[in-house]
C-alpha cells in the first residue's frame, strides 16, 4: 500500500476545508504521480525526446491501448493531483473551477492540481471514465 507524504495529506485537507466553505464536497482523492509513481519510457516522452512531432504522432498512434509505465518516486517537480468529487461541479463554468483553483492554490500551494467532479460521477462512475480511474487507483482521503 502507498503511503502519502503527511505534509501532502496536511495540504490537501486545507484545500478541503477552503472549498467546502464554497461547496458541498463529497470525496477527494489524491492520483497520479504521488499514487503511482513516476511515467518513464512511455510513448509520449519517447516521441518528445526522438523525432518531435512527427515521430511522436507515429509512436503514440502504436501505443494505443498499451497502458502506461510508471515506477519509481515523484520528484521535486511533480504536481499533486487531487480529485474533488462534489455537489455542484456540473453547474460550474470554466472561469468558476479557475477562481476556485487559483484561491485553494494561493493557500494550499500552486503544485495542487485540482480535478473537479460531480456527485453524481462518484455515486455512479461509468466504467470506463476518468472518474472510475481516479477512483481505482487513487487514494481515498478521509
Amino acid at each position: 500500500m502507498v503511503t502519502i507524504n503527511n505534509s501532502i495529506k496536511q495540504r490537501v485537507r486545507k484545500a478541503v476545508r477552503l472549498l467546502a466553505d464554497k461547496q458541498a464536497v463529497v470525496a477527494v482523492y489524491i492520483f497520479g504521480s504521488q499514487v503511482n509513481g513516476l511515467s518513464r519510457g512511455t510513448p509520449a516522452r519517447n516521441a518528445i525526446r526522438h523525432g518531435g512531432i512527427a515521430g511522436g504522432l507515429a509512436e503514440l498512434g502504436q501505443a494505443r491501448g498499451k497502458p502506461l509505465e510508471t515506477r519509481g518516486k515523484p520528484d521535486k517537480w511533480s504536481d499533486i493531483d487531487v480529485a474533488i468529487f462534489m455537489e455542484g461541479a456540473e453547474k460550474m463554468g470554466l472561469h468558476r473551477r479557475a477562481q476556485l483553483s487559483a484561491m485553494i492554490q494561493k493557500e494550499a500551494g500552486d503544485d495542487l492540481e485540482l480535478h473537479f467532479f460531480t456527485k453524481d460521477m462518484f455515486d455512479h462512475p461509468a466504467p470506463a471514465s476518468f472518474a472510475k480511474f481516479v477512483m481505482t487507483k487513487g487514494i481515498h482521503l478521509t
